[in-house]
């Protein structure tokens, strides 16, 4: 920082202006709020500034603590831009001021990979330890992720590792265009309970024009247990595992006889509440299985909600008439 109030001085104050203009683009503040801080910024310097963004001189430099009043001023809004941004796309997924939600609860993300054609942000990871759920958003940056997105091809996350490994067993991913930019929802179930672990994780777009998948990015998201959990218990011993945006479970009856496969009995679903009131409930986003053949018999099952519950507040589960009892710890 020595000597940095020297090349601050008057005839490089233009050029600071200057590389300042797409300081926060890429979270959109537009023109109007970014000219108005950096007018606020320098006034307080003792420089004045007109629409055309020239310095009039009043002192010979600038020191050091305006650029960086300048760079902490215009950052924090670019901050605060991101965060409304992401949250609107976890709104688009778990329901309205679902992102308020997470944003409390330190949940959200907001890293940000550079791909082919889209710049991948990661807005939230969540995992009771029995399942993984990440929300992310595809931002063109170029002409051709514009197109992808206009067309409504898929964009979608997948994962390296195989299914059945010793990490994950079933995926399901979904997508969904908002204010132009494709709104990613991914849900994997894992083989066994982990508190931690590191899941490679593919972006990648599909292309009409050759019928194929191609990468956008590949990197490693990493996940902690950052939800917590109730177990359910059917008569038989089945055990559901429920958090607040979502559940799951493994070696599961859930109901006797041949079973349409066309048939979902996963979304056949009714929450009893403390106060004894019931709920058919049908927020359900995505559900991840795998299951036999004409059975109501489910190896695995994850299911992932289209908005935040409030698990604390449910006693029983009911499963296409299979009920499952709350289980204190």
């Amino acid at each position: 920082m020595k000597g940095f109030s020297y090349l601050l001085d008057e005839k490089n104050a233009g050029r600071l202006i200057k590389e300042f203009e797409s300081f926060g683009s890429s979270a959109r503040l537009d023109e109007k709020t970014t000219q108005r801080i950096r007018s606020s910024v320098m006034r307080k310097a003792g420089f004045e500034m007109n629409t055309d963004i020239k310095l009039s001189k009043n002192k010979k430099k600038i020191s050091t603590l305006i650029a960086i009043a300048l760079a902490a001023a215009l950052s924090v809004t670019a901050g605060a831009a991101y965060v409304i941004s992401h949250k609107k796309s976890i709104d688009s997924i778990y329901g309205e001021s679902s992102g308020e939600v997470f944003e409390q609860r330190k949940l959200i993300s907001g890293k940000t990979y550079s791909g082919r054609h889209f710049d991948m942000t990661i807005d939230t990871v969540l995992s009771n330890g029995e399942m993984l759920s990440i929300i992310a958003t595809a931002v063109p940056n170029d002409d051709f992720g514009k197109e992808v997105i206009k067309r409504e091809d898929d964009v979608d996350l997948n994962t390296d590792i195989s299914f059945g490994s010793d990490l994950q067993n079933g995926c399901g991913s979904s997508s969904e265009v908002i204010d132009g930019n494709a709104v990613i929802s991914f849900t994997t179930l894992l083989s066994e309970y982990k508190d931690s672990f590191t899941l490679p994780i593919e972006a990648r777009y599909f292309d009409m024009d050759d019928n194929k998948y191609h990468t956008i990015k590949r990197f490693d998201v990493k996940a902690v247990k950052n939800l917590d959990n109730r177990e359910y218990v059917s008569n038989s011993g089945d055990i559901i595992t429920l958090c607040d945006i979502g559940m799951s479970g493994r070696d599961l009856t859930l109901g006797e006889g041949k079973r349409d496969n066309n048939a979902d009995a996963l979304r056949d679903i009714v929450f009893e509440h403390t106060d004894k009131s019931t709920e058919s409930f049908k927020d359900v986003s995505l559900t991840t299985e795998l299951s036999e053949n004409e059975t109501f018999y489910y190896h695995n099952a994850a299911l992932s909600f289209s908005k935040i519950i409030n698990s604390s507040d449910i006693t029983a589960i009911i499963i296409n008439g299979v009920r499952f009892e709350y289980r204190a710890a």
